[in-house]
């Protein structure tokens, strides 16, 4: 492969602020470089990665002693091996020491990118790009080598050695043959038990309760009319579900997506959690929820359709719960042709759907069904609860930068509610179109808000009181004192201290942005506190070069974007 035609994945290490890695030329003996271990799949071809030089650091534990560190936003890189053919996709797991202060954490992250490759020559250029003088300094550090960084072996062309690691020969046995997905009809069959299992996860648990409404209405169904209400109900939840288990085999089977990674998308995550805090607040009477409407007294105008889209619904949620059942039936099918995905992933489905199918094939099974009565409206209310649950779930496991948009959208959404719920049916004309216009425009807002691509994050340099000593009257620098329990602090950092301002004033000024951390206990950040004549936060201490570097200027506790300006051109005059 020329350098032209080849190919390489930059991932990006970014560290939380405070927070630093060690990095690939650590000299130890304390402390763990980094590793991945790649591959591309399907084929399991090997991918060997290049990791860039570190930084140094003082080491906590050992002042006499210098750590090699990754500290803001590092990238990796991943040289792909020629002739690959797409779809395809990047398997890799990085494993690596996260340090704060003197207390360090063995982390490890596995993901599975998807890529498409048509036409090299449409790919941004690699030495355009930012990262390019890391990756070249990382080809003379050399390729990852289990145990220690090898000598430089090749010219910058992008191409990885293709060996595989030395010194491994297994032939692994499984410790339970009989539970190895080996062929298709194994998948099969261990998808359909799978997804008889799905009905009582704890996402999908409280709508399959409720959904029994349709269930519990029929006690002692007699009447034909209402059997046929029944059967239609089960039929059209059932199609709800395989028609979700069927998209996803389109999606994955097209796309090359791992099971489960459309949930590392925070976006969606997010909508999902706004779409289950919308059903809890239906419970609990704040409002009726169109098509999909839980509550178990609902007489909806068009039922087929509002069992279909509960189907989906349930199905949907049931996706975050599925990784222990379904991950090695998924993994093994995900590597076959694409109908074996979509029969394996159809038998899931069928599973979820089976008993509500033998319920649509027998309604009489209704008579046992406890009949409906005052004690239902608890059941609302305990499903409502469950869903905030899970709500509370889903915003959990979003990344922290997307965590502030993720909680304005479920208040927006929470507020939406109410107001579509003050249009009811007592409202007159006007009221009810103001107020679902009003509902309608703040979801809008809010999603649209959500949307908004969002910029790198700005690397604030860490402070550390020699290094800064140092630098003062060197740079013009800029110290903001902040800490996690300052609400001041955190709302500037979201306004006047947003990236988008920080990055223009420190491209504008030449400056040094560093960020003084009080969460916890720092004598050093503290004594600095008290020598700008202050004892309380928030306070942005800017130091101007030269001289006037001991007279730094000070703004406490609220300020703007214009005063922060204003003092910039200040120091930085001559």
């Amino acid at each position: 492969m020329n350098e032209k035609d080849a190919l390489l994945v930059v991932l990006t290490l970014a560290p939380k602020d405070g927070w630093y890695a060690y990095a690939a030329d650590h000299p130890g003996p304390v402390g763990r470089p980094p590793v991945i271990k790649a591959e591309v799949i399907p084929g399991g071809e090997a991918v060997v990665p290049y990791f860039p030089p570190g930084t140094d650091k003082p080491d906590p534990f050992d002042p006499t002693r210098t750590m090699r560190v990754y500290t803001g936003p590092t990238p990796l890189f991943l040289p792909l091996p020629s002739g690959l053919v797409a779809p395809a996709r990047l398997k890799l797991r990085l494993g690596l020491a996260l340090c704060l202060d003197n207390k360090c954490r063995e982390t490890s992250v596995e993901l599975v990118y998807p890529f498409t490759i048509s036409d090299p020559a449409t790919l941004p250029a690699a030495e355009d790009q930012s990262w390019w003088p890391d990756f070249m300094a990382a080809v003379k550090l050399g390729p990852q080598v289990p145990g220690r960084m090898a000598q430089p072996t090749f010219q910058p062309a992008f191409t990885p050695a293709q060996t595989a690691p030395e010194g491994w020969d297994f032939s692994p046995r499984a410790a339970s043959p009989g539970m190895e997905v080996t062929g298709l009809l194994t998948a099969i069959l261990f998808g359909l038990l799978a997804g008889l299992i799905l009905n009582a996860m704890p996402c999908v648990l409280p709508v399959v309760s409720l959904k029994l409404s349709g269930l519990l209405t029929g006690g002692g169904l007699s009447a034909p009319e209402k059997r046929r209400a029944f059967r239609e109900h089960n039929i059209f939840f059932s199609l709800g579900i395989l028609s979700w288990f069927g998209f996803l085999a389109i999606l994955l089977a097209a796309s090359g997506m791992a099971w489960g990674e459309i949930f590392q998308t925070p976006l969606l995550v997010a909508l999902l959690a706004a779409l289950v805090l919308a059903m809890a607040l239906s419970l609990f009477g704040v409002f009726n929820l169109p098509v999909i409407d839980l509550k178990l007294d609902t007489k909806t105008k068009n039922p087929a359709a509002q069992a279909f889209f509960t189907g989906v619904l349930a199905t949907l949620l049931a996706t975050p719960c599925s990784g222990p059942f379904l991950g090695g039936v998924l993994g093994w099918a995900l590597l076959r042709p694409a109908y074996e995905v979509a029969l394996v992933f159809l038998a899931v489905g069928l599973g979820m759907s089976l008993p509500y199918l033998a319920m649509a094939a027998l309604p009489g099974l209704s008579r046992h069904f406890p009949r409906p009565g005052a004690w239902t409206l608890y059941v609302e209310r305990a499903a409502g609860f469950f869903l905030l649950a899970t709500a509370g779930y889903l915003v959990n496991i979003l990344p922290d930068a997307y965590l502030s948009r993720a909680l304005a959208l479920l208040w927006t959404i929470a507020l939406a509610c109410w107001f579509w719920g003050l249009a009811g049916p007592e409202a007159s004309d006007r009221k009810r179109i103001v107020m679902r216009l009003l509902a309608l425009v703040l979801v809008a807002g809010a999603l649209l808000w959500l949307l908004l691509p969002r910029s790198a994050g700005f690397a604030w340099e860490e402070f550390r009181a020699d290094r800064l000593r140092d630098r003062i009257g060197q740079d013009l620098i800029v110290a903001d004192f902040t800490a996690d329990w300052c609400p001041t602090c955190k709302f500037l950092e979201q306004t006047v201290l947003a990236d988008k301002n920080v990055r223009d004033w420190a491209s504008r000024h030449d400056a040094v942005f560093v960020r003084v951390d009080l969460t916890d206990d720092d004598p050093e950040a503290e004594a600095l506190l008290r020598a700008l004549g202050s004892r309380s936060i928030p306070l942005l201490a800017i130091f101007p070069r030269g001289e006037d570097a001991k007279r730094p200027i000070v703004l406490r506790d609220l300020f703007s974007a214009r005063q922060v300006e204003a003092a910039l051109v200040q120091a930085g005059a001559r």
